[in-house]
């Protein structure tokens, strides 16, 4: 156990210096890092310690991220004349202080092309997708996935060797428990550094003006309409709320049963239907292990199949994927003596 713990100690001091370092001139490094740790909680590691880990999964959740960032950034403000007028102006928020990266230039076409987000934009674009996911592969393989781990002009390779021509990297030892283990940290660093950069950008200064909404535009939860995943969810649970099983009258809520600030996408498995009240309530914590049993029972045995036939054509399914998230943070919960939310439930 020692040298676990000795271990997580040098991975949290090594993202530290990983995010002090200024040696990079677009925002792949905190793309990178996110998928990092988001892949690792995915993964069960019990009898892998050093994870192996896609290149093309990589590339396609780095995909999701950047997503929601080539959408025009808004911001309402007013002159700063005698004029109390207030003035709407919109713009594309650039990435790098040189050229666009080429997951930006790719997912501007497939949006161009149509599709709301990207699962939906994958659907009508078929040919093209490979076409251009292959492109921003390349490009990713060959700059920042072997730049990430560049400290003052020197390759220091804490989290994975260097092997150039893989269509895998694989996690040094040690590397994925920690992602795991610190995966709420690193999210919430790698977010904050993310959106400094692009602050620092000068040809963004304009556009954000004094906002201090940059961060929720980036990774908010606002994102994605989830009036047909609560339609469903109305049908399956019966217009019942999942945590307090009263009736639900008036506006009910879709809630990310494992949070999204937790992790920070639309899962169709993960929706549950709740009153507005449990939800606020519930807000970024994980209920209690009886909800996890009925959320399991419900959305990932029952009506699995009957969620993906009905919502994969606008979100993200895959039941697999969230029952190993969910584990994974229950895990974390259960060894680090976090509580869990449900004994307030009105």
């Amino acid at each position: 156990m020692t040298c676990i713990y000795q271990k997580r100690i040098e991975f949290i001091s090594y993202i530290q210096r990983l995010l002090e370092n200024t040696e990079t001139s677009s925002t792949y490094k905190f793309a990178l890092l996110h998928a990092l740790a988001d892949l690792c909680i995915e993964s069960d590691i019990s009898k892998k310690p050093k994870l192996k880990i896609e290149v093309d999964d990589l590339v396609e959740r780095i995909f999701s991220l950047y997503w929601q960032h080539a959408k025009p950034f808004k911001i309402d403000s007013s002159e700063t004349n005698d004029s109390k007028e207030i003035i709407s102006r919109e713009s594309i928020l650039h990435q790098s202080t040189n050229k666009e990266p080429t997951v930006i230039k790719t997912i501007r076409t497939l949006k161009g092309r149509g599709g709301d987000n990207l699962t939906v934009a994958k659907k009508l674009n078929e040919k093209k997708w490979v076409e251009l996911f292959n492109s921003a592969k390349k490009s990713i393989r060959e700059g920042p996935l072997w730049r990430l781990q560049l400290i003052e002009n020197n390759i220091v390779p804490f989290l994975y060797e260097h092997k150039k021509g893989k269509s895998y990297i694989q996690l040094n030892e040690g590397v994925a428990d920690s992602f795991r283990f610190f995966h709420d940290i690193v999210v919430k660093l790698v977010r904050q550094g993310w959106a400094d950069k692009i602050a620092s950008i000068k040809s963004n200064q304009a556009s954000l003006g004094k906002s201090g909404e940059l961060a929720d535009f980036l990774f908010g939860s606002k994102r994605v309409s989830l009036k047909y995943a609560s339609e469903l969810l109305e049908k399956i649970q019966g217009g019942y709320c999942f945590y307090c099983e009263k009736k639900i009258k008036g506006d009910a809520h879709v809630d990310h049963f494992i949070p999204l600030k937790k992790y920070n996408y639309d899962l169709a498995h993960n929706f549950v239907l709740a009153h507005k009240k449990c939800n606020q309530d519930k807000s970024s914590h994980l209920a209690l292990k009886i909800f996890k049993d009925k959320w399991v029972a419900q959305n990932l045995e029952k009506y699995k199949d009957k969620i993906s036939s009905k919502l994969s054509s606008r979100y993200m399914c895959d039941p697999e994927r969230s029952r190993a998230v969910a584990d994974t943070f229950y895990e974390i919960a259960d060894k680090s003596n976090i509580p869990l939310w449900g004994d307030q439930k009105s």
